[in-house]
């Protein structure tokens, strides 16, 4: 830990411009900072950036900061950069966020991804729509989805609108399925699952296709033979 922070407050001097008193302090506070000096480095070390570039060691900097600030408001900063550069190198730290302690640092890097449009992103999103235990960040993880447009994304949705999710994750569902189906069925989770397998499977690959092994039997006839 103490040599990824010395790497980070290293990559952090390096963009800074030489015998600046307050880019050595955002550059420090970047480890030893309060979760609010965290968060005013990056953005001071981001509005330092070219507009439309990403410099390898801004790169470099926002990457050790989403995967070793201490705070998660600092992890969460960094991450939200990510989403506004959409620099492709951030992707594999994007899905990596997605598991953080922090729910904060979750819901950045879904709405991240959503931005991103990666589809990529799609299984590791609908595992936080089921899994996660954050509505926000399932609410996210619902528009990203959304916004990636990537009919896969289809049957996590209709599971989203089970009754024992809250309202606002459900709402979101709905409004992915009729942007992603063009269709306007009512909320309920019944009509939807109605729908899928009468017709929108056949229509859209599910997400995880059952491996052939689990394929149901046909019915035993009863005779040996």
């Amino acid at each position: 830990m103490l040599r990824q922070a010395r790497a980070m407050v290293a990559v952090a001097l390096a963009l800074a411009t030489a015998g600046c008193t307050s880019s050595d302090e955002h550059a420090a506070n970047l480890t030893a900072g309060t979760p609010t000096e965290q968060v005013e480095a990056i953005h001071y070390f981001t509005e330092s950036e070219p507009p439309g570039e990403v410099r390898s060691e801004f790169r470099e900097l926002l990457l050790r900061v989403a995967e070793g600030a201490p705070s998660g408001a600092g992890r969460s900063a960094a991450l939200q950069v990510m989403g506004e550069k959409k620099d492709p190198a951030f992707l594999e730290a994007l899905l990596s966020a997605l598991e953080d302690p922090s729910f904060i640092v979750r819901y950045r890097a879904a709405e991240a991804l959503g931005k991103y449009g990666d589809p990529a992103a799609v299984e590791p999103l609908a595992q936080v729509l089921e899994d996660d235990r954050h509505d926000w960040v399932r609410m996210e993880a619902a528009q990203a989805l959304t916004l990636i447009g990537d009919h896969r994304a289809i049957e996590p949705l209709i599971h989203a609108l089970d009754e024992d999710n809250p309202a606002p994750v459900r709402f979101d569902a709905y409004l992915g399925l009729k942007a992603l189906t063009g269709l306007a069925l009512d909320r309920r989770r019944e009509t939807w699952v109605e729908w899928w397998e009468k017709e929108g499977r056949r229509r859209y690959p599910p997400l995880r296709a059952a491996p052939e092994s689990e394929h149901v039997p046909e019915p035993d006839s009863g005779k040996n033979e």
